[in-house]
């Protein structure tokens, strides 16, 4: 968990300690916040990952073209996801 993260998630405690509409309303905003960044995260490793598929000699030879393929594919695919819901 990055140290945003965690800073974040602290938030939300210490928000939800205090007992008050905004506090329970603060740390929602926190959690969501903390989901999200923790949901790119996975996504920008899961496109690292396809791409050392891709280009690093020792990954090429335990892989196939059409299982890099489908991987890149859906890298992208969630990629293009985050990137056009930004744009909302």
């Amino acid at each position: 968990m990055s140290t945003l993260v965690a800073r974040l998630r602290e938030r939300a405690v210490a928000a939800r300690a205090e007992i008050t509409a905004t506090g329970l309303a603060d740390a929602l905003h926190f959690e969501e916040a903390a989901n999200e960044i923790e949901r790119r995260d996975a996504a920008l490793r899961e496109c690292q990952a396809v791409l050392a598929m891709i280009i690093a000699p020792k990954d090429i030879q335990q892989t196939t073209v059409v299982v890099a393929f489908a991987a890149a594919t859906a890298a992208e695919a969630k990629a293009r996801s985050f990137l056009t819901s930004e744009a909302r």
